[in-house]
This record gives structure tokens, C-alpha cells and sequence, in this order.
């Protein structure tokens, strides 16, 4: 990994260690997935700089600093920064889905132009990693092929998400893909409740709650349902409270379904929730 000797720019204020024993190298923490067998999480680094011998606040920049923070290295070389080769399969796999089923249409409609862009790059952040952790956004897609024009941060992911999309956005997203799904021949599902959860170890999470955590532990979860068909295309979902009552949430997406035209085929239950007040609620539209 080069060091550019001759070029200073300011050490980031957060997510940085300084490691003072190691050429004072600046490490940047890229993301920090909990350990279940250790119990915390563990983050992972990597060098974006050595610290300036003449200043506490300035460091010598890395090649992997000039692929994290572009728009930076930009106004430090006072010139675009040099264009990098892009992976284009997922942008091309989200592309071919879309041919199929306007779903970039409908999340345009939904939720606006910008935030569509940004919801879609998100989308393709999840199927490549399996996660949903913003702080790993930046660095893992910064070398593929986005629906946005640059490549957000993931406090602008964080903003996003909890400040700038309205519940009937989504709603509408929601409602739209699904009469969309009806209009292509969906005519019945499978309802999927099972009680399924994560763990949750965000904070300040609004739906986490105790509940039936899978891990057994005394922990926050977010717990959720989904309805799909035979070939498995994700009609809906919901998301709520981990302590609420499936029950409950069974009969909130049946009552979205049947509005939309949709009818249950058969129910999947974790055994813990198959019980006689779940087994009848799909009979009662």
C-alpha cells in the first residue's frame, strides 16, 4: 500500500485509531460485526495514513485513503480524482429484475428520484453482503457500479433511514409492488409466521423490544413476516415490535393483502405460535 509522502490531509475525526507503536499509522475502521462467541464486536481496519511528524491533526495518505474518501482526495489534488474501475454485475442483475417487474419505476414513484437512487444502491449493498450495516456501505461499494451519482456515507444511510422516509412512502411502495405482483397473475401466497427475528444490538431502535429471541438470550429484537408464492417472488412484508404477539401482525397482512386483492393459500407457523386464534384468521377474509 503506497504512502503519499508529499501530499498532508486532515486525520478524520471519527472511526480512526492511531496505532503511535506502528509508524504511526492511522487505521480506519471499515466496519465492526459482532462476535457472537466473544460477545462484542470486532472491528476491521485498514491504513489510510500515517500521522505528520510536524502535526497532531495532519497525516501522510494511503492509496486506500484515495479509494474511501474520493471527494477528498479531489480537492487535495485540487482535480477529479482518477476514475477506477467499476463492477457493473450487480447494477446489470438489479437492471434485468427491473426489465421484468418496473420495480425501479415503483421505488421512484414512492419515494423520489434521490432516495430511490440511494435505496437501490442499499439494495444491492444487502444481496452482496447479507447485511444491512450502513457503516459498511462506503467501503464495500465504492468499486461498483451505482444508481446514485456518488457513493453515500453511511451517516447519510443513517439519516435516511431514520429521519427522511415518511411511513406512507413506504406504504405506498409496498401497495404499489403489490397490486403490480397481482397485475402479473399473483392470485395467492404463503403466509410466513413464524416468530422469526433478529437480534437486535442497534440502539435507540424504536420497534426493539424483548421478546422470543431465537439466540435465547435476554437481548432486543425486531421480528417480521413476510408473504411470498409458490416460486418464491416477495409479495409483502412486515416488520414490527419484537414482543408484539405474531397473531397480531398475522392479521395486519392479511387485511393489507385481501385489500389488494390477494388471497392466502396456506400458512407457515412456527410451532411455538400454531394455535387455534392463527389458524383461523386466514379463514376470516
Amino acid at each position: 500500500m503506497a504512502v503519499f509522502y508529499d501530499l498532508r490531509v486532515k486525520i478524520p475525526s471519527e472511526r480512526i485509531t492511531i496505532n503511535r507503536g506502528d509508524n504511526n499509522r492511522v487505521l480506519y475502521v471499515l466496519e465492526a460485526p459482532y462476535d457472537s462467541k466473544k460477545g462484542y464486536p470486532v472491528p476491521k481496519r485498514v491504513t489510510i495514513g500515517r500521522v505528520c511528524k510536524d502535526s497532531t491533526t495532519e497525516m501522510h495518505p494511503t492509496t486506500k485513503f484515495k479509494d474511501l474518501f474520493p471527494n477528498e482526495w479531489s480537492l487535495l489534488q485540487q482535480k477529479p480524482a482518477m476514475p477506477m474501475l467499476k463492477k457493473i454485475g450487480l447494477y446489470c442483475a438489479v437492471k434485468a429484475v427491473d426489465k421484468k417487474t418496473d420495480i425501479i419505476d415503483l421505488t421512484q414513484k414512492a419515494f423520489g428520484l434521490e432516495t430511490s437512487q440511494a435505496l437501490l444502491d442499499f439494495a444491492m449493498f444487502s444481496i452482496l453482503h447479507r447485511s444491512s450495516a450502513a457503516s459498511q456501505f462506503t467501503a464495500s461499494m465504492s468499486d461498483q457500479m451505482l444508481f446514485s451519482s456518488v457513493c453515500r456515507s453511511d451517516s447519510y444511510y443513517s439519516d435516511l433511514f431514520k429521519t427522511k422516509i415518511s411511513s406512507s412512502s413506504i406504504i405506498a411502495f409496498k401497495k404499489s409492488w403489490a397490486l403490480k405482483c397481482k397485475e402479473s397473475g399473483v392470485e395467492k401466497v404463503w403466509l410466513c409466521i413464524d416468530g422469526s427475528n433478529d437480534d437486535c444490538e442497534s440502539t435507540g431502535v424504536e420497534i426493539a423490544e424483548k421478546g422470543h429471541a431465537k439466540s435465547h438470550k435476554n437481548i432486543n429484537i425486531v421480528s417480521f413476516t413476510y408473504a411470498v408464492t409458490e416460486s418464491g417472488l416477495p409479495v409483502t412484508f412486515d416488520v414490527y415490535r419484537g414482543g408484539l404477539v405474531d397473531s397480531k401482525a398475522m392479521k395486519s397482512i392479511i387485511d393489507f393483502l385481501s385489500e389488494v386483492g390477494i388471497c392466502i393459500r396456506g400458512v407457515i407457523l412456527d410451532r411455538g405460535y400454531c394455535n387455534a386464534k392463527a389458524l383461523d384468521l386466514p379463514n376470516s377474509k
